[in-house]
């Protein structure tokens, strides 16, 4: 999720407007995650009822996005697995308005100290949880497990990261990154975070390369290299993203269930397209049915506003 906590604190950055209040800010976020959110959330718990009631009290953080504060996987995961990490962004969210408007007044040197020090408390948070498992290892502590991954205000400083990168973007202050360099840096970090296994390097070796891949993106966009971007095609299936996230998890559960009723295999390539599919119908879906109307009527904003926004 590293790379996606940047780009979310890099996205609201770039789009965020001074004549924007907080009140409104955390309207428009409201009204963008939660009615998909409240919608999976039911159709988790239907799934649930039929499969494992007994589950459903570890779920009772969930409706209100707290699950990730807990140092319990029951918890953090439970009713519908990808909703965790709408528990952070909740968090980002709601602090968002109270730093944007100092990083964007503070000078470019100030910046990028802070960039360094979004960084460094990311490094730190792998450090402690190092600590706290005692062997440094993913898997051998929960708590440390948690601490690194899931607790929301030790994800914040990626969160951060995306934030002043932006700001710097946008004044002109970032240096020109090759997409090429970028890729190789982030893939090179992801093949040493998982060839270690290890809390420090899952937490900090992708953190630095993804926020300066997503910069390099936005360059490429800028200079106008990025159009196909901007194909219809990949705008909708972009829209659709959020739905597909909240949903796949679902979906994979619903097509084994359907499958083994059936006498069907559970696994395999056709499976796996199968899950596609339906992720990808239930996101356009919702998107059509929940995310566009909850939009206007919370907003009054056009269906085209809601896919820009997305």
């Amino acid at each position: 999720m590293t790379f996606f906590f940047i780009l979310s604190g890099f996205v609201l950055a770039w789009s965020h407007r001074r004549s924007v209040t907080p009140v409104t800010f955390y309207r428009r976020r409201l009204s963008r995650i939660y009615p998909v959110y409240a919608v999976t959330l039911l159709a988790g718990v239907a799934a649930k009822i039929a499969t494992d009631p007994a589950a459903l009290s570890d779920g009772i953080l969930t409706p209100v996005l707290l699950q990730a504060w807990l140092p319990d996987h029951d918890v953090i995961l439970a009713i519908n697995v990808p909703a965790w990490s709408l528990s952070c962004e909740a968090f980002f969210y709601l602090v968002f308005p109270l730093v944007i408007r100092p990083v964007v007044a503070m000078r470019s040197r100030a910046r990028w100290l802070m960039a360094a020090a979004s960084a460094a408390g990311v490094l730190l948070v792998g450090v402690v949880g190092s600590f706290v498992s005692g062997t440094g290892r993913i898997g051998d502590s929960e708590v440390a497990d948690w601490l690194v991954g899931y607790l929301p205000l030790a994800r914040l400083p990626e969160f951060f990261l995306g934030v002043v990168f932006a700001v710097a973007l946008r004044k002109g202050e970032m240096p020109r990154i090759p997409l090429a360099l970028a890729g190789g840096l982030s893939v090179g970090a992801l093949a040493f975070a998982s060839a270690t296994h290890s809390l420090i390097g899952v937490a900090a070796a992708p953190v630095l390369a993804f926020g300066l891949l997503i910069v390099s993106a936005a360059q490429s966009d800028l200079d106008g290299r990025g159009r196909w971007l901007r194909h219809p095609v990949l705008v909708r299936l972009g829209a659709w993203s959020y739905s597909f996230y909240l949903v796949h998890v679902l979906a994979m559960g619903a097509v084994s269930t359907g499958s083994g009723m059936l006498g069907l295999a559970t696994r395999g390539p056709t499976v796996i397209l199968l899950v596609f599919a339906v992720s990808l119908a239930s996101a356009g879906l919702l998107h059509a049915f929940v995310e566009r109307p909850a939009d206007r009527l919370l907003n009054g904003r056009s269906a085209r506003s809601v896919v820009a926004d997305a």
